[in-house]
Order: C-alpha cells, then sequence, then structure tokens
C-alpha cells in the first residue's frame, strides 16, 4: 500500500507591488516603535546582535561616524569581523 503525502499548502506568492508595501509599512512600524523606545530612553538588544538589515536605524550620524573613526584605528585592513558591525569601507 503507498503512502499519499501531500505538500503543505502554501499561500499565493506576492506581487511586487504587495511586496513593497508590505516592506514600506515594516519599515514604518520600525520607525515607529524605535520613537517609542527612544521617547522612554530604553533600547532593544538581541543574544546576536542587531544584523545587517538593522543597522541603519541604528547607526547613524555622529555616532556613525565615531565608530567608523574607531574601526579604521583598530583594524584599518577591515580584518576583523569584516562587514559584520559597520558596512565595509568603500
Amino acid at each position: 500500500m503507498a503512502l499519499i503525502s501531500a505538500a503543505p499548502s502554501r499561500a499565493p506568492e506576492a506581487s511586487p507591488v504587495e511586496r513593497d508595501a508590505k516592506q514600506a509599512l515594516l519599515h514604518e512600524l520600525e520607525a515607529l516603535l524605535f520613537d517609542l523606545v527612544d521617547a522612554h530612553e530604553g533600547s532593544i538588544s538581541a543574544e546576536h546582535g542587531i544584523g545587517r538589515v538593522k543597522q541603519r536605524p541604528f547607526l547613524a550620524g555622529l555616532e556613525r561616524e565615531l565608530l567608523d573613526g574607531l574601526k579604521k584605528l583598530f583594524d584599518p585592513d577591515e580584518l576583523m569581523a569584516a562587514g559584520r558591525i559597520l558596512p565595509r569601507r568603500g
């Protein structure tokens, strides 16, 4: 007797317009969340860092310039964790 296995059903793939709209909404919600956290002098952390996708909101302005300077000072050849915390210079 043969066993019949059905593949799990998948939701239909979103159109490019739908994907862009969802992405824009997520970015907007993320900005609101960061504003709320900042307003209460809080922070967001995780065991594995902020990740490459979320670098931009956390690393901006003077803080980014300072981090770039420290990275260049201590790791001029970009041998340590290249591109992990700060995007590669380039």
